[in-house]
């Protein structure tokens, strides 16, 4: 009688242990599921939120052509004065903000122009083109501390940019150089897509892409070289001295602040533009533009937006062309 109890306190035991184990079991199930099912409703409302910020960003985009389109349309310049130029935009909405920005891409110096197509273009490699002496004239303008010369980053950026494998001269790089890295690659041999590429170029370290990029843009599948200058930042003189010869950083810093509220047209411009100086070669000056870039930025939420739309304003249709949709460093 008493082994039978003992048998089936043991019976007991062991159900009991088994009935425990079920419960912890289906508990951290429970527990799975609905952690599960939490983060896959914070993961589809990440998923709305920024879908919902991406529309508001391409919203942006479209509004900023609109203020193109009003802002040019019947113009014969482009200005500052313009309402496209209006800086520190913000429209509330809800559950957020959005800002927007434009920039003329007249207004800096277009690294595609490098390798601008002039009528009568030198020959040979070791024959700088006008846009790399242009570009080194502005590394030099604008004092940056670096090991190599202006006229090796020029003559580098160019082997970057242009189709072949032949350096252009002693300074220039080709793929045998980048192929020796540790990790390796090769040169671009197109026009640029970004202006970020800069820093993949030998010789382009951050301090010398930082000091850069102010200046300096690209426009996509362009390798005009030209400047408006009726929006050139006034403390960015650098970039009009460097398109001529005999033009000193002070008198282009006077030309710039000269402008009239309307802009230069050719005849006022000339007035202003001290006789001696020379337009370099392949260099062109501009008192209009089709090309600009609006930035967005858009904040919903957690959801954190940033766009870069590059824009082409085509003034027969009155219409305008998105050429590209980049990250807002590009």
């Amino acid at each position: 009688m008493r082994r039978s109890a003992v048998i089936w306190s043991s019976q007991q035991g062991v159900a009991l242990i088994m009935v425990l184990i079920i419960v912890a079991l289906v508990t951290i199930i429970a527990t799975q599921l609905v952690t599960e099912r939490n983060l896959q409703a914070r993961r589809t409302s990440n998923i709305i939120l920024a879908d919902n910020a991406w529309q508001f960003a391409l919203g942006a985009e479209t509004l900023a052509g609109i203020g193109l389109v009003n802002s040019l349309k019947n113009q014969n310049t482009v200005h500052l004065n313009q309402v496209w130029a209006s800086e520190g935009i913000v429209f509330p909405i809800d559950g957020g903000s959005l800002s927007a920005e434009m920039k003329d891409l007249r207004s800096c110096f277009n690294l595609n122009g490098l390798v601008v197509n002039i009528s009568n273009p030198p020959k040979g490699n070791n024959v700088k083109l006008p846009g790399e002496k242009i570009f080194a004239e502005l590394v030099t303008l604008l004092k940056i501390d670096a090991v190599i010369t202006p006229e090796a980053l020029a003559a580098r950026l160019r082997d970057w940019i242009d189709n072949d494998q032949t350096p252009s001269g002693i300074e220039g790089r080709e793929d045998y150089e980048y192929s020796g890295y540790t990790q390796p690659y090769r040169t671009g041999d197109s026009l640029l897509g970004s202006s970020t590429e800069l820093s993949t170029v030998s010789g382009f370290n951050p301090d010398i892409v930082a000091r850069l990029l102010p200046y300096v843009c690209f426009i996509p599948n362009v390798t005009e070289l030209v400047l408006n200058i009726n929006t050139i930042a006034d403390d960015q003189p650098e970039l009009l001295s460097s398109f001529y010869d005999k033009l000193d950083v002070n008198a282009a810093a006077n030309i710039l602040t000269a402008r009239p509220e309307e802009g230069y047209d050719l005849n006022s411009y000339n007035k202003q533009l001290p006789a001696i100086a020379k337009l370099h070669s392949g260099a062109q000056i501009e008192f209009s533009s089709p090309y600009f870039s609006v930035t967005a930025k858009v904040t919903l939420g957690r959801a954190r937006v940033n766009l870069k739309s590059l824009l082409k304003y085509d003034k027969q249709a009155n219409d305008i062309i998105v050429l590209a949709r980049l990250g807002i460093n590009d």
